[in-house]
């Protein structure tokens, strides 16, 4: 368990695997913030977030990747550490996050009325999350957003559950979710 902001960020690594041998295994560190099951998958410019490795039958070099994936998941904890006092030194003020929420969840006069509600119920969802009581220490800084959005993209129901849902949300551990990695890009150009 790794200690970031004052938490308890516990980080896991996830394997996926082609299991038809021609594929590389895909290596991902997912951080956990213990108090709210967050989580912390950021884009850092200081380390991976997800890595390959190539199916080995040498057992010198299995253990040579093992390692690596270790150091690797280190790799990144350490970045998140420091990336997380960064957010926190930045402050966000009330016109900021309202215009980070105009920014992230955009709504235009083209738009349905389907589309506009479906932006309100994201702008909603995002102000729940940012409000949260375990958020409350972090609230005012570019953390305690960036927490809020991965609360919503981790917890909250999809505006259409298909059939691949599951799969997609599982993917978004791997990949990066693009809502948190586009919240990021925002939060650091204020």
């Amino acid at each position: 368990v790794y200690k970031i902001a004052g938490d308890e960020v516990e980080p896991f690594v996830v394997f996926t695997n082609s299991h038809d041998g021609k594929g590389s295994i895909r290596v991902a560190t997912t951080p956990i913030r213990v108090v709210c099951q967050n989580t912390l998958n950021l884009a850092l410019a200081t380390a991976k977030r997800q890595w390959a490795t190539k199916h080995m039958g040498n057992m010198q070099e299995k253990m040579f990747e093992a390692q690596r994936t270790l150091e690797l998941a280190h790799g990144y904890m350490t970045g998140l550490s420091e990336e997380s006092e960064r957010m926190l030194a930045k402050k966000i003020s009330v016109d900021t996050l309202d215009t980070f929420i105009e920014s992230l969840f955009p709504m235009d006069d083209s738009m349905t009325q389907r589309k506009i509600d479906n932006v309100i119920q994201l702008r909603d969802g995002f102000r729940t999350a940012y409000n949260m009581p375990d958020l409350a220490d972090f609230k005012g800084t570019a953390w305690g957003v960036i927490n809020a959005v991965a609360d919503m993209v981790d917890h909250s129901e999809p505006q259409r559950k298909t059939d691949t849902f599951a799969e997609n949300r599982f993917a978004s551990i791997i990949d990066g979710h693009k809502v948190l990695d586009t919240a990021q890009s925002i939060l650091m150009a204020v």
